[in-house]
């Protein structure tokens, strides 16, 4: 795993000074996140993929999800992390979420937190357009590796 990673973060080109804009504004992020996962949710629940949460308690998917977000943009990008977003793609493959409408649902929240992050009064000028690349490319690291969790989950 820890190749793997490797290989993903270098692959993306995630540099240090991405992660230290991402970590200098994360309780920033962590507020515009939740905010966005409860518009996420209540769009997404009075819809017709609402089928996809059935039986699943969404104030706990939430925090989960918040979890997750505040570890991937803290930029800790260790085996932990690996197999936990592995875990996710698995979770989401298993209640049949096709690759399009995650890929799709993840596209809304990062634009959201891009649109958040750079019209937000307290983000640096000279941070703006750092944060527009470094919030992309540290969620296709996420997605990379959850994208493998479908590849490591048989079809019957």
């Amino acid at each position: 795993m820890r190749e793997n990673m490797r290989l993903t973060l270098d692959n993306i080109d995630i540099r240090q000074s991405e992660a230290d804009v991402l970590v200098r504004y994360q309780i920033l992020i962590s507020e515009i996140l939740r905010l966005a996962i409860v518009d996420f949710y209540d769009r997404v629940l009075a819809g017709a993929n609402a089928r996809y949460f059935t039986g699943i308690d969404i104030e706990r998917l939430k925090a989960l999800q918040l979890d997750h977000w505040h570890r991937l943009f803290a930029g800790r990008f260790d085996e932990s992390f690996g197999n936990h977003a592995t875990r996710i793609g698995i979770a989401h493959h298993e209640r049949g979420i096709s690759l399009q409408a995650y890929t799709q649902a993840y596209g809304w929240f990062v634009g959201r937190l891009i649109e958040a992050l750079i019209d937000h009064p307290d983000v640096a000028a000279d941070d703006r357009g750092r944060l527009a690349v470094a919030v992309p490319k540290f969620a296709f690291v996420d997605m990379s590796i959850a994208f493998a969790g479908y590849d490591a989950t048989p079809l019957d």
